[in-house]
């Protein structure tokens, strides 16, 4: 199958942890600290590199690739093996969540197994995940309970009826009257 499943391009970023790149690179990661705080973690881009929300884009025409044949070859599992961000990427693009769900989604440890199933009739259910060493198991939004200091969790009402709050999260709609 042709599609652009690969993991996020690090750029500066590949190998090194975050304090010895700020070491080594103040001004590009001062200037990456800035936007991640600014526009959330998955729109900051890492220098030479792409964002959080560039890997979404780059593996969302796998979808429409995976649904045909699902058709066209009367298949009943599709098993998609990645890593990285490129895991919550797809999980945000096959069940409709908005890139601030991808923002506060922890990068899955080493073998994480996350459980996605139904079809476009009935539609799909995010089991979460469902297997791996120190994995939070059986809730979508496990790794976003948590963050540090994280009573509740909220996101913007999305502004298409497509989008998929995941259970657990509370919306505002900042232009309704308080």
């Amino acid at each position: 199958m042709n599609s652009f499943l690969f993991e996020q391009k690090a750029g500066l970023f590949d190998a090194q942890d975050k304090k010895d790149f700020a070491l080594n690179h103040p001004k590009e990661a001062a200037d990456y600290e800035k936007h991640s705080r600014f526009n959330g973690r998955s729109y900051a881009i890492s220098p030479l590199g792409e964002s959080r929300i560039e890997t979404s884009f780059r593996t969302g025409p796998l979808f429409g690739k995976i649904l045909r044949d699902v058709e066209r070859q009367d298949i009943r599992q599709v098993i998609i093996v990645c890593h990285g961000v490129t895991a919550p990427a797809i999980a945000m693009n096959w069940m409709g969540y908005t890139p601030e769900w991808l923002d506060a989604e922890k990068t899955p440890g080493n073998c994480w197994i996350r459980h996605i199933h139904g079809n476009t009739r009935d539609g799909y259910h995010d089991e979460g995940y469902i297997y791996g060493e120190n994995a939070p198991l059986r809730d979508p939004i496990a790794t976003q309970r948590h963050l540090d200091g994280v009573e509740s969790i909220y996101m913007l009402k999305p502004g298409r009826p497509k989008n998929i709050v995941p259970p657990g999260i509370q919306t505002i709609d900042p232009f309704s009257p308080p």
